[in-house]
């Protein structure tokens, strides 16, 4: 009887050992695939992040270009006096400080942002201001005076002119 109980006796060891090795094995396989699920993810978000910062710089050059091909603001510039409105795909602040309405003139500043140079002229109703940039002359004509309004459009000179 005593070689009965000692195989019993082993093959309980052997199960209850069998049933650590295996609990083992689960455990260490769950947190391989636990710690592979997270690696993953940091990844995939790495890329995401990666792919939404290539895509934002492509939209802003695919927007700063086609602001470059329109060319000057195809509508007039409706400004109240101390209102700026930027142009030019942010190259140029134009601000309209002060509307004198009685004396039918109007001070307007030109802000040139990249070569970091300021024009102010004061400027009576029709009267112009011209300037360079980009390599083509424009002209900035007062069109229209309100009480502290000013229209403004934005001519292109020709060579000729």
């Amino acid at each position: 009887m005593a070689t009965g109980q000692a195989v019993r006796g082993d093959k309980l060891w052997r199960s209850a050992a069998l049933i650590v090795l295996c609990g083992l094995v689960y455990y260490f396989s769950y947190d391989h695939g636990r710690q592979s699920i997270r690696q993953e993810a940091v990844r995939e978000t790495t890329n995401q992040r990666q792919e939404i910062f290539r895509l934002q710089s492509a939209l802003l050059e695919c927007t700063r270009l086609a602001a470059e091909a329109a060319g000057p603001p195809q509508n007039p510039l409706n400004l109240r006096a101390g209102q700026s409105r930027i142009i030019f795909s942010g190259r140029l602040v134009v601000t309209l400080l002060q509307v004198e309405n009685t004396a039918r003139r109007a001070r307007v500043q030109l802000n040139f942002i990249e070569a970091g140079r300021l024009i102010s002229e004061e400027l009576p109703l029709g009267g112009s201001l011209r300037f360079s940039l980009g390599g083509h002359d424009w002209t900035l004509v007062v069109v229209s005076l309100g009480l502290s309004t000013a229209e403004l459009h934005l001519l292109e000179r020709q060579n000729d002119l």
